[in-house]
Formats: C-alpha cells, sequence, structure tokens
C-alpha cells in the first residue's frame, strides 16, 4: 500500500509541474507574441473574403451579358456554380498569402499550406465535376432530330455522371496524397490489379456496355426503326440502352437483345429512310395465252387501287421471264411505313386477283397433271408425260398377282422392264434390253429346280473333281 501512494503522490506532483511550466510559457507567448503579423494575416484574409465576394458576383454577370451579345445562353446553374468557385479560389488563395507572410515554423507552416490547398483542389474539382454534370443533363434533354446522334439519354445518363465522379475523384485524390509527398505507387499498383479481376469476371457486363456505348455513338438504328436481327427476328426498337436493346414484334411481344448481339450482327433497319418509304416487290404468273401489254396494265391499275401503296411514286409492272405455258411478272412499288410490308403485299395480291378475275385473266396452272384413278383393284397410276413415241408409267400394285412393273419407254424396238416378284415362283426378274439381237437376263432364285430348295453348285474343274472322289473311294 505504501508504494501504491508513494506512485501516486509522485505522479500528481509531476503533472502539477508539468501543468505550471506550460502555463508560464503560454504567458511569456502571449506576453512576448508579435500583433503585428497577426494584424497583417487578419486584414489579408479579410480583403481576400471581400474581393472574393465581388468578384464572384460580378464576373458571372459579366459572362452572361457577354453571352447575350454573342447569342450565346448560359444557365443559371452555371452562373452559381462559377460565383462558389470565384469566391473560394480568392479566399483560399489570400489565406496562402496571410500563412506565408505569417512565417511560422518550417513543420506547421506545412501543414497548415498542405490543408488549404488540399481544400482548394477540392474545389476545383467539384467545381469541374458540376460543369460536366450540367453538360450531360443538357445533352440528355436537349431536342432529338432524325439525324441527330445522341449519345448521352437519359437512360444513359446516370452512367457518364458517375464515370465522371469516378475520374474526377481519383485525380483529385492523387493530386492531394501527392501534396502531402505520400507515395502512391503501391496504391496504384493495388488498384490496377483489382480493376483487371473485376474485368475478368464481368467481361460479358463490360462487353455489352462497350458495344452499347459504340451502338448509341454510330446509330445504326434508332428508337421507333423496324429491324431485321438474326434468327429472323423483326420488331421496332422501343429503347437502347448501354447493356441490351429492346424490340416490340407485330405480337406484341417485347425481345431484351444483349448490345453484344446486336453489335456483331448483321442488322437490316427498314426504316432508314422514312422520308422516301421502301419498295415492295409482288411476283405472280398468268397462262401464256394472255396478252403481255393488257396483263402489265391491269396489274398497275390493282396496284394504284391499293390503299396502303404510295400513289405520289413510280409503280412498275415488269415482265421477268416465261415458261412452259406461263408469263411471269413483278410489281414494284413503295411504301410509306414499313411496319406496313406484309398488309400491303397481301392488299395488292387480292386486288391483282379480283382484277384478273374480273377480267378473265387465265391464271391457271397446267404444266403439271397429277390424276389418280381409283379401282376395286386399288390400282395407282401416274403419268408424267404422254406423247405418241415415249410412255412413262409406273403400276404400283396390282392386288390379284403382287406384281409391281416398271416400264420406262415402249417402242417396238427397246423394251425396258423389271418384274420384282411373281408370288407362286418367288422368282426375281430383271430384263434390261430385249431386242431380237441382244438379252441381259438375271434370274436371282428359282426355287425347287436343285433339290431341296437350294440352288447346285456348279464345278468350274470337273476333272480334279473326279480325281479326288477316285482317291477317296480307294481309301
Amino acid at each position: 500500500m505504501e508504494e501504491i501512494e508513494s506512485f501516486l503522490l509522485n505522479g500528481y506532483k509531476q503533472l502539477e509541474l508539468y501543468t505550471l511550466n506550460m502555463k508560464s510559457r503560454l504567458l511569456d507567448v502571449l506576453y512576448n507574441f508579435d500583433y503585428t503579423k497577426l494584424t497583417k494575416v487578419g486584414l489579408v484574409v479579410i480583403f481576400g473574403y471581400f474581393l472574393g465576394k465581388f468578384l464572384g458576383k460580378y464576373i458571372p454577370i459579366g459572362i452572361q451579358s457577354l453571352g447575350k451579345k454573342i447569342n450565346l445562353s448560359i444557365d443559371n446553374d452555371f452562373t452559381i456554380a462559377l460565383r462558389s468557385f470565384i469566391f473560394k479560389m480568392v479566399t483560399f488563395g489570400f489565406i496562402l498569402i496571410g500563412i506565408k507572410l505569417w512565417l511560422l515554423p518550417k513543420s506547421i507552416d506545412f501543414i497548415v499550406s498542405s490543408i488549404v490547398k488540399s481544400m482548394l483542389i477540392l474545389s476545383a474539382v467539384g467545381f469541374l465535376l458540376n460543369i460536366v454534370k450540367l453538360t450531360l443533363h443538357k445533352m440528355a434533354n436537349s431536342p432529338r432530330t432524325e439525324d441527330s446522334v445522341n449519345v448521352v439519354q437519359p437512360s444513359t445518363l446516370p452512367l457518364f455522371e458517375n464515370t465522371a465522379l469516378i475520374l474526377f475523384s481519383m485525380v483529385g485524390i492523387y493530386q492531394i496524397f501527392a501534396l502531402w509527398h505520400v507515395d502512391m505507387t503501391a496504391l496504384l499498383a493495388g488498384a490496377g490489379i483489382g480493376a483487371m479481376a473485376v474485368g475478368m469476371a464481368a467481361k460479358d457486363t463490360l462487353s455489352d456496355i462497350i458495344a452499347g456505348i459504340l451502338i448509341l455513338t454510330d446509330a445504326p438504328y434508332r428508337v421507333g426503326d423496324v429491324v431485321y436481327v438474326r434468327n429472323n427476328l423483326k420488331g421496332r426498337v422501343i429503347a437502347i440502352g448501354l447493356r441490351n436493346t429492346r424490340l416490340v414484334t407485330k405480337s406484341n411481344i417485347e425481345v431484351i437483345v444483349p448490345n453484344t448481339i446486336m453489335g456483331t450482327s448483321q442488322i437490316v433497319n427498314e426504316s432508314s429512310s422514312k422520308k422516301d418509304g421502301i419498295r415492295i416487290e409482288v411476283f405472280m404468273s398468268v397462262s401464256n395465252r394472255e396478252d403481255v401489254h393488257r396483263v402489265k396494265q391491269l396489274l398497275i391499275e390493282a396496284t394504284k387501287s391499293s390503299k396502303k401503296i404510295a400513289q405520289d411514286k413510280e409503280m412498275k409492272a415488269i415482265m421477268v421471264g416465261f415458261q412452259m405455258d406461263m408469263l411471269d411478272f413483278k410489281i414494284q412499288c413503295w411504301i410509306d411505313d414499313p411496319e406496313d410490308k406484309g398488309s400491303a403485299k397481301g392488299e395488292l395480291m387480292e386486288n391483282v386477283y379480283l382484277k384478273f378475275k374480273e377480267e378473265n385473266i387465265d391464271i391457271s396452272m397446267t404444266r403439271y397433271q397429277n390424276v389418280r384413278l381409283s379401282y376395286d383393284e386399288a390400282q395407282e397410276i401416274y403419268i408424267k408425260e404422254l406423247p405418241e413415241s415415249k410412255q412413262e408409267v409406273y403400276v404400283k400394285e396390282f392386288p390379284q398377282t403382287k406384281q409391281e412393273q416398271y416400264v420406262k419407254e415402249f417402242p417396238q424396238t427397246k423394251q425396258e422392264q423389271y418384274v420384282k416378284e411373281f408370288p407362286k415362283t418367288k422368282q426375281e426378274h430383271y430384263v434390261k434390253e430385249f431386242p431380237e439381237t441382244k438379252e441381259e437376263h438375271f434370274i436371282k432364285e428359282i426355287p425347287n429346280i436343285f433339290g431341296v430348295g437350294q440352288p447346285k453348285k456348279i464345278d468350274k474343274n470337273p476333272q480334279k473333281t473326279t480325281k479326288m472322289k477316285k482317291e477317296k473311294d480307294e481309301k
């Protein structure tokens, strides 16, 4: 107990002596303090404050009046941000001058000056960030035209704002650390490794974002355009984001396509020229007995009677070919809305059909005739060509004999006949050519001729076979 009491007593005495020393030193400093330096520093700071107020008020006013003379509109938000920035810069600048006039010790002078300079850097970063945000908002809310390319849109505005915040913050932090003589090598190396890891983990997202920026920059399509994408996907563009593009099909189904696919696929934009519209083509055929000029005139009349066809643009009816008994024609015309392409073609074909029917234009196709004859024997015959000299007949089944026969050509000199099966003998018979001079005959199987249903083997060397039999009998 005595040792503890002595320890506490000694500690109390040392604390009392330290307090007395600090008090005496403080009194000496106050007594010997040079109040002229403090007065000078105070006057400098006060002058800087009022000068900052004055310049912050009248410089923006002068810039606004100058903008009116050159027809340049300046927003009030920009004026407010500029006024605050000028005031802070002038005030902090005079504070630094006052610190230099005070002639503080070197270590204290470095600390105080670094604090003021850091505040100056933060003020400059904040002002530049405000200017960038105001510019981005103005670009996003600016009126759009068909030919304008607006990379900054209300949907992409947060991305650009956050990107600007990150960039300016990194620059400001780096400048502040450099001001305080802090080595940034290790921090920059760690940031590089972290950025690499994030890039590897989110490569798909980053590729979509980069593709979205390129799409917004190049503008291969815009909101409201009708586009074809791969896999026969067709729809109207309703939104273009940084990660995906949204389409609505004619069935009112929304399809979300990643921008990577939109950026690497071949896209057909039917709305690339809405002012001129798009051209459609319709093909049709008539009988070769009809007059060509009359058919073309009727096609033009049917086109003019279609409501969805642009009547103020060129219409053409062209003959594109002819066949054995048909004449082929093509109609070329224009429509204003790409979404009316299918319905316009349907309306045009309907009008052409009604016009041909009204004018008794033959559109029947007689090149091929499929004749199916049904007897009690259930026989099916297909006649492909029936001239006098050549006939091609296919008899699939005779119910009584189950015989399948194909006769390809039947003049007097040549006959090609194939008999697959005779039910009584189960014989397969093939005669390729049967004039009097040449005959080619193949018999696959004839039962009950060589014994028990097996064909007899024919020896190619009968002398050798007889000798072997004699040797066997002698043994």
